[in-house]
């Protein structure tokens, strides 16, 4: 490890409060069910592992935050959006999902497999545990756990299809009369459709999962793709005027064709005309004048231009030929690259940089300061609260201000993103601002180093040194821990807000008095002020200077 490496590495010597899974320890006497229980309720939290938090959360003190309002919230025994449990059952709905629309162009034919029986317990056990899964909203980036909602949520959205598939597999071998079964299998296939989109984007949490997120534009659209030519071979066998367009038919007669022969033969179909090469030979084709056959064609046609014309955008949209934020955000990283070459700025700093540019635009880019220039300064007041609200609900003076006194104050914060390893402030130095923290972890070191402490969100520093030693001179060496949001002010705009509102000023004195008031007490007075003693740079090797090799001349 090179010493860049060792000075970047957190080494905590602070035991946290609670573990990873935020659940309470167990007894030593604790029974075998028990145990159970808490590997299942383990199974079913937050995990901080999987790769799709990174895109919901900032950090890992967000997440574990997340973790305790599940576990220690009245709706505990629901299965969390982000848990390995609930990824599990993304896969197993992937896996069903695949096996029942492979199934359905056999079932035109009325051909019956062993699978058959055990996708609908699995389809049946997959919506029952839909009701049991919490939920998420992009838009909003909020995690929702409550039953009443996730039962709201569920039969708004793809319940009563996902009842139609499994009604319609149970019925459609149980009768014998053409317009039940045409009635039928139009039902089912609609509802394939409508559930494709929920199972692309499962498929998309598997794939960054399984860390193929460079790989997920070909995997997705090639799924998509197969997927939209698999529906229009089933919907090719449906019409009987077009059987004798299958190659097979030539060959053997219609009652010895097997449920490959029906398949690959539709399938082949699909694929020429989907791609506009026409191969099938005209005098294997039906009677021209038939509206079905004919209509059939059209749509595949039409259907292939369409998804050709879209994956074409996508892809030059992905290589960012468009202007859409995305796309500037792969150009203005393709600057960065080249800026870092010019630069030549070695690896851990080139890392870094490039960290810190992915964690602040997070994949999109936009001039902030050109649309924020544009709106009036209400509106910005009000963007800029409702960005720290973050920091409002947790942090407990500021969340009982006055709506009027906490629009004056944060309007005049700044927000900042620290990464790890990021030295915020350092010890002996000159400190203007004061910091809050609105999520991550902050670690204070004193003068020798020594990590005495951390703060989380809600948590404030650069106080000590202002209201207890009345000195511009930080006492504590800050560091980030992890990605980190802080929002700073300035002391001289903070001063006047204290006059303003007294009692917020002895607030922060009587919590600052507290924390230095818990380290003298356990560190006998050494709160590292920067204050030293004779004796104890002594005792420490401060003042002693190192060996050195001397090398003498003798004449």
């Amino acid at each position: 490890m090179s010493k860049h490496e060792q000075l970047m590495k957190h080494t905590c010597r602070i035991k946290e409060s609670q573990k990873n899974t935020g659940l309470p320890p167990l007894q030593p006497n604790a029974s075998y069910w028990q145990k159970c229980i808490r590997f299942i309720r383990k199974l079913s939290i937050l995990n901080i592992t999987i790769a799709q938090n990174r895109d919901f959360f900032r950090n890992t003190s967000t997440m574990r935050q997340e973790m305790r309002r599940h576990n220690m919230g009245p709706h505990f025994y629901m299965i969390h959006p982000f848990s390995v449990i609930n990824l599990l059952l993304d896969a197993a709905f992937i896996i069903v999902m695949m096996i029942r629309v492979y199934l359905l162009a056999f079932h035109i034919k009325r051909f019956q497999t062993n699978l058959d029986t055990g996708a609908d317990v699995m389809w049946t056990m997959l919506m029952i545990s839909h009701f049991l899964r919490g939920y998420t909203d992009s838009h909003t980036k909020t995690i929702y756990v409550e039953p009443k909602k996730v039962i709201i949520h569920r039969l708004r959205t793809y319940f009563l299809f996902d009842v139609a598939i499994l009604a319609s597999h149970l019925i459609i071998f149980r009768t014998n009369n053409v317009n039940v079964v045409v009635t039928i299998y139009s039902i089912m296939f609609i509802s394939y459709l409508v559930r494709f989109k929920s199972f692309l984007s499962v498929l998309e949490n598997l794939v960054n999962f399984m860390k193929l997120k460079k790989a997920f534009f070909a995997i997705y659209h090639l799924t998509l793709i197969v997927g939209i030519m698999h529906l229009l071979t089933c919907l090719v066998l449906t019409n009987p005027s077009m059987i004798i367009m299958i190659d097979a038919y030539q060959s053997k007669p219609v009652g010895e064709f097997t449920m490959w022969d029906w398949y690959i033969g539709g399938f082949s179909i699909v694929v020429y005309h989907f791609l506009g090469a026409f191969f099938v030979p005209t005098d294997q084709w039906t009677d021209d004048q038939n509206p079905i056959t004919n209509f059939y064609l059209f749509l595949i046609l039409l259907v292939g231009r369409i998804c050709t014309l879209i994956l074409l955008a996508k892809v030059l949209e992905y290589f960012g030929y468009t202007k859409m934020s995305s796309s500037v955000y792969e150009l203005k990283m393709q600057q960065l690259m080249s800026f870092i070459r010019f630069k030549e700025l070695p690896p851990h700093l080139r890392e870094r940089v490039i960290l810190h540019f992915r964690s602040k635009f997070n994949g999109e880019y936009f001039n902030e300061r050109r649309i924020v220039g544009s709106m009036s300064e209400s509106l910005r007041a009000d963007l800029f609260l409702y960005g720290a609200r973050k920091l409002i609900q947790r942090h407990e003076a500021l969340k009982n201000l006055p709506p009027h006194a906490l629009g004056t104050l944060v309007a005049q914060m700044d927000y900042q993103l620290y990464l790890t390893g990021d030295v915020i402030i350092d010890n002996g130095y000159l400190i203007n601002h004061v910091y809050f923290i609105a999520s991550g972890t902050i670690a204070g070191y004193n003068s020798v180093q020594e990590e005495i402490l951390h703060l989380e969100e809600g948590g404030e520093f650069g106080l000590t040194s202002w209201l207890i030693y009345k000195t511009n001179i930080t006492v504590l060496r800050w560091v980030a821990v992890e990605t980190s949001e802080v929002y700073t002010i300035t002391r001289d705009a903070l001063g006047v807000f204290f006059d303003a509102q007294p009692e917020v000023a002895k607030y922060f004195e009587a919590r600052m008095r507290e924390r230095v008031g818990k380290f003298e007490k356990h560190r006998g007075g050494m709160w590292s002020r920067g204050e030293r003693t004779l004796l104890r740079d002594l005792k420490e090797g401060v003042l002693l200077k190192p060996p050195r090799l001397r090398i003498f001349g003798f004449e």
